[in-house]
């Protein structure tokens, strides 16, 4: 009977990272794979939380830094060449701000997730973008309703409230988009070789 009391008001002691000293859950599992995440993102190593705070900023703004400055610049080239083409300057600033409209961004999501969510042997004093990329291939071969909609969506972007069909119809989206900036980005590379 005193066990029995004893565990009622006995709270079980946190996971803490093996390295950095500081309380961690278990996520998900993948596989064999247990992904972690800190119990608060403020025990994240300073560069590693920096790099997450990075991709928040680009997922309430639905488009990463590099994508936007590439088209920015891109749009800047269009202006500064000898004729200006104004319907491809409306055409990129019309891009990035039905990227900046949209409702959900996935691929910025995804990245999100590969910063918050880790396992136990990854380095985590910075951002290895070739290890995340690795990650990134494994999160997205999940089950879309499943992991993405299940586990990112209501745990990194909790106000959000989509269902499953209309968060299939945004990665669509999300990917003809992607497409049509990389369409922007290659045509102006053809054209300037010529």
């Amino acid at each position: 009977m005193t066990n029995f009391i004893k565990q009622l008001f006995t709270k079980p002691h946190p996971k803490v990272h093996p390295d950095y000293k500081k309380s961690i859950s278990p996520a998900f599992k993948i596989g064999n794979e247990q992904y972690y995440e800190f119990d608060s993102l403020l025990d994240m190593p300073p560069l590693r939380y920096k790099r997450a705070d990075q991709f928040y900023v680009e997922v309430d703004m639905r488009i990463d830094r590099e994508t936007l400055i590439k088209l920015v610049d891109k749009a800047i080239d269009h202006c500064n060449s000898d004729s200006i083409k104004i319907a491809n300057v409306t055409s990129i600033l019309m891009d990035i701000k039905d990227r900046t409209e949209m409702i959900i961004e996935t691929e910025t999501l995804y990245r999100l997730a590969s910063c918050v969510y880790f396992t136990l042997d990854e380095d985590l004093s910075t951002y290895d973008f070739d290890y995340n990329e690795k990650k990134l291939n494994i999160f997205k071969a999940q089950p879309i309703n499943d992991f993405f909609f299940g586990k990112l969506m209501r745990n990194l972007v909790p106000q959000s409230n989509i269902s499953a069909s209309d968060l299939e119809v945004f990665l669509k989206i999300t990917q003809a988009q992607k497409q049509y900036e990389a369409n922007i980005l290659h045509i102006d590379k053809s054209l300037k070789r010529r």
